[in-house]
């Protein structure tokens, strides 16, 4: 895409572009190099583009969420349609579908033609070295990965995770996005690239050296606040809470933090399992809310309740919802949480549904104790 005469007159804005801050234009041609050397690190050939698989997309209308998801990441028609096709048929394929496709899909179409960058994400997708199960609605195995980090920074600098313990901030609201976006709308793109390089030669465990590293150089800002606006800023490195420089740094540092003496298969497992548990209890609480809902069905007709966190959805863009909005009374989804949208807004106090769920009678008192924070 990057090649095409009129990408920048069409695409200057785009929402993908956010954090380029002029980084592409300034590195021009170099960076064709240096994506291509991550494909052949996944055994895939650029220029063997031909005898790659066609991207074919599925026959009728594309879904809504692929439609959505490349409107929100380009501005030209043409440019979206290549995306909406890309995910389309990589649905087919994988039987599932998280945004973050989306994020690393388009990111790789700036340099790469679609058969390569379908190939690649093959790769990533089937790979317990890189992404193996990241990308499934429900977010299977970034989230057991996420669980991972948790243990690791619990043994490395456990006061952290106990100051976002008494925050209520659990490690799969924040650190989603490193894993399955692989920073892609976190990092500058200065940061990103070398963030790439690393991931691409040493596969998932960078990304908990690189987690390592951005909470020691946040640590000591982190541990004087309990506001979660400041948080989450911190830990989702917003350029607010954390400045370009540091981010440079944080990637720069990310691999001298160790991970020997910790079996990673061994604690791999165990996340699995307590990510399974919490999957497992979401599924039965769909499932609950269904019957619920056609109990309902078959004793009245339908009407228009004021409810707005019912059915299951988020809200703001219809995907599984993981949390519920203070202010806004309704079910989030991570992305849209942290969006300014209709009505809510990103500094919204706001609650896992497991915290919800929990909370049973207790849940006004709860949501009042979070708007005071």
């Amino acid at each position: 895409m990057l090649r095409s005469e009129d990408f920048w007159t069409v695409e200057r804005e785009a929402p993908l572009l956010n954090l380029n801050n002029g980084f592409l234009e300034k590195e021009g041609d170099a960076l064709f190099d240096r994506v291509a050397k991550w494909a052949k690190q996944l055994g895939v050939t650029p220029s063997d583009a031909a005898t790659l698989v066609p991207i074919v997309a599925p026959p009728g209308e594309p879904k809504r969420i692929f439609v959505a998801d490349a409107e929100r990441t380009f501005k030209g028609t043409g440019n979206r349609q290549k995306l909406i096709r890309l995910l389309s048929s990589l649905d087919a394929e994988f039987g599932d579908y998280h945004q973050g496709l989306s994020y690393v899909a388009s990111f790789l179409l700036l340099f790469l033609d679609e058969a390569t960058v379908r190939a690649m994400l093959v790769k990533l997708n089937s790979s317990e070295f890189y992404m193996k199960d990241y990308w499934r609605a429900e977010s299977f195995g970034s989230a057991r990965d996420a669980h991972v980090f948790d243990h690791v920074l619990r043994k490395v600098e456990p006061s952290v995770p106990k100051h976002l313990d008494n925050n209520t901030i659990a490690c799969t609201t924040y650190c989603t996005k490193w894993f399955v976006g692989l920073c892609i709308h976190v990092l500058p793109y200065e940061s990103l690239f070398p963030f790439l390089d690393a991931f691409f030669e040493k596969g998932w465990t960078f990304v908990l050296q690189f987690g390592l590293s951005l909470m020691d150089s946040v640590k000591e800002t982190l541990l004087k606040s309990q506001n979660p606006a400041v948080l989450f800023g911190l830990l989702r490195l917003e350029p607010k809470q954390v400045s370009p420089a540091q981010t440079v740094s944080i990637v720069e540092k990310a691999s001298s933090f160790s991970l020997d003496g910790i079996d990673l298969d061994a604690v791999r497992a165990e996340s699995l399992k307590t990510v399974s548990a919490a999957i497992e209890t979401a599924r039965q609480r769909r499932l609950k809310l269904e019957a619920q809902d056609a109990e309902e069905e078959s004793e009245e007709e339908l009407t228009d309740t004021d409810d707005d966190d019912e059915g299951g959805e988020c809200a703001l863009c219809g995907m599984m919802p993981e949390f519920y909005c203070a202010v806004c009374k309704c079910e989030l989804c991570e992305e849209c949480k942290d969006k300014k949208k209709d009505a809510h807004e990103p500094s919204h106090a706001v609650i896992t549904l497991e915290e919800k769920e929990d909370a049973g009678d207790g849940l006004d008192k709860l949501l009042a104790e979070k708007l005071k924070i």
